[in-house]
């Protein structure tokens, strides 16, 4: 990704790692605290793995629709760890912006996260993914492999009763690719030829 986004995207990279650095933010990858196991769905949750902030930018600038504003409206990271994708969001000019955090441990980091970095109008809910209420307005769903099979096609389903306009999915690591284009019929707008992530446009 380096040789794409060039020398510019270097810098703003080494920029953020060093603000976050002198801000004291925890954004570090971590394995799922053994208590989370005994929750529903905890046999079914990934490890807390970080997501480059610059990894939105980008990503952004190459699969945004041209014909609408994607940041009027919601983002929402589902499994959204410590916060980096939330902040990314925020500094992008999202008119709302959510996370939602499975575990305890990982939702007051992120909490903490956002108030060290000033974005106290970030919402952190500590709750299943599998029960989240999407907002009518979403416009970019962000995903590191959070979840298994069984919470990802209740994911769909919430997609399907409460969204009706266009928006993206950006799906790191997609390990359930496949209910995604089953249960959505979405179009690929872009994916890596490594397959290790792939972008989404729902109609």
């Amino acid at each position: 990704m380096i040789q794409e986004e060039g020398v510019r995207g270097l810098f703003s990279r080494l920029y953020y790692r060093l603000k976050f650095r002198l801000a004291g933010v925890d954004f570090v990858s971590e394995e799922l605290p053994a208590d989370a196991r005994a929750l529903k769905h905890g046999g079914d949750a990934r490890p807390m793995v970080s997501t480059s902030v610059h990894l939105i930018y980008y990503l952004m600038t190459k699969t945004a629709p041209r014909d609408m504003d994607i940041t009027e409206g919601t983002f929402v990271d589902l499994g959204c760890g410590k916060g980096g994708p939330l902040y990314a969001a925020h500094k992008l000019g999202f008119q709302r912006v959510v996370g939602v955090e499975f575990t305890s441990r990982f939702y007051e980091i992120a909490c903490d996260n956002m108030k060290r970095l000033g974005a106290t109008d970030v919402e952190v809910r500590n709750g299943d993914a599998a029960d989240f209420q999407f907002p009518t307005d979403l416009r970019l769903l962000f995903m590191f492999n959070p979840f298994g099979e069984d919470v990802m096609r209740d994911v769909c389903l919430n997609l399907a009763q409460h969204v009706s306009n266009k928006y993206l999915i950006f799906y790191d690591f997609p390990m359930c690719r496949q209910i995604i284009e089953s249960e959505l019929a979405p179009r690929i707008v872009y994916e890596q030829p490594d397959g290790h992530l792939v972008v989404y446009e729902i109609n």
